[in-house]
């Protein structure tokens, strides 16, 4: 073993030492380069083995990469995996700039195809396609124009088939990301969010705060129980309440702060509220829930099944006409309805034979 050659694996090991000892930076960037430089440097590595447990942040990474010091290059540099994570790359593009449906499943499709690799590839390699799986996850999951796809693919927009600095940041990021943040309620709200009110869905602003006056209406809570009622008199539907007409999700503080912000309080008077004036018969028929989708926001979830017998609100007979619930004014039109709608052994008992 020369002193010159001692010397410079020394060199070497101080270099990358004070490079890989501060946190920024990402652990398998240290690796990648690290083997990368370790194999320009083929003719110090005997010296930088005997040296490098002396190099505690350089020794950890090269015990990662050890056993790819000597992969050939098709392998260290797997020309179908780097051509398939630059395709992957201007596909996320492509959705960054122009989110639409179209592009949303090239991108999925493209991902799905691809991204194999042999077990000896480099880490940063199966970093990537791990990654661009979870963007395909992000957007199989979240509905278009959500903010979750819209973070994920900016990240992924930034990887390159070569790990720089900046690119491993971007890498780090999608790889700590929680898909498993928001819970399926929270992402069945935002994908109904996205869709028109209909014959089966309708959107409320709020519970008992009137947005207009900005101040609280008592009587503004019956208009919920006659949506409830409506969906009840027909095909069910679902009742979202804290997003207003257009789908934007407003959230229900004013409405929690009237309880103090105890939501189990909340719920109870939503309870209370829907029970008293339909009556306790349909308890079975509807499902409320209070879901947090993100940035504290709140949304009361109700999902109503068709009951199989007619439902008043309050002596008000409520039907879904499209997006609106109508009242049955005529009870011509009523017992027409009913022995239409409901099941043969409840017509008699509510208009009689």
């Amino acid at each position: 073993m020369s002193s010159y050659s001692v010397e410079g694996a020394r060199r070497f090991l101080s270099e990358h030492e004070r490079i890989f000892s501060n946190p920024k930076i990402q652990y398998f960037y240290c690796e990648w380069i690290l083997l990368i430089r370790v194999r320009e440097k083929q003719f110090l590595l005997a010296d930088i083995h005997e040296l490098v447990h002396h190099y505690p942040n350089v020794y950890k990474a090269f015990l990662a990469i050890q056993g790819s010091i000597n992969l050939p290059n098709e392998k260290l540099y797997p020309e179908s995996l780097q051509n398939w994570i630059n395709a992957t790359f201007r596909l996320c593009l492509d959705v960054l700039f122009n989110e639409n449906k179209s592009n949303v499943d090239a991108l999925l499709n493209y991902i799905n195809s691809g991204g194999h690799y042999e077990e000896c590839v480099p880490s940063y390699y199966k970093l990537c396609v791990e990654a661009y799986k979870k963007v395909s996850e992000v957007c199989r999951k979240y509905p278009l124009g959500s903010k979750e796809i819209n973070q994920i693919v900016k990240y992924a927009s930034y990887l390159t088939a070569r790990g720089g600095q900046s690119d491993s940041d971007y890498l780090a990021k999608i790889l700590k990301l929680n898909t498993d943040r928001l819970s399926e309620h929270a992402i069945k709200i935002l994908h109904l969010a996205k869709k028109k009110e209909g014959k089966q869905l309708e959107f409320k602003s709020s519970f008992e705060y009137d947005v207009t006056s900005n101040s609280k209406n008592k009587n503004l809570k019956y208009e919920c129980t006659k949506t409830i009622a409506a969906f009840l008199n027909s095909q069910g539907g679902t009742l979202l309440v804290g997003v207003n007409d257009s789908g934007k999700i407003l959230g229900m503080q004013k409405d929690l702060s009237y309880v103090d912000n105890n939501h189990d309080d909340f719920v109870l008077k939503f309870k209370d509220t829907v029970l008293g004036r339909l009556g306790k018969g349909i308890c079975n028929l509807v499902e409320w829930s209070l879901v947090d989708v993100g940035t504290d926001l709140f949304v009361l979830m109700v999902d109503v099944k068709p009951s199989p017998f007619p439902v008043w609100d309050n002596r008000c007979f409520f039907i879904r006409n499209n997006p609106s619930s109508d009242r049955l004014l005529n009870a011509r039109e009523y017992k027409e309805y009913v022995k239409t709608r409901f099941l043969e052994e409840f017509v008699s008992e509510y208009i009689g034979k």
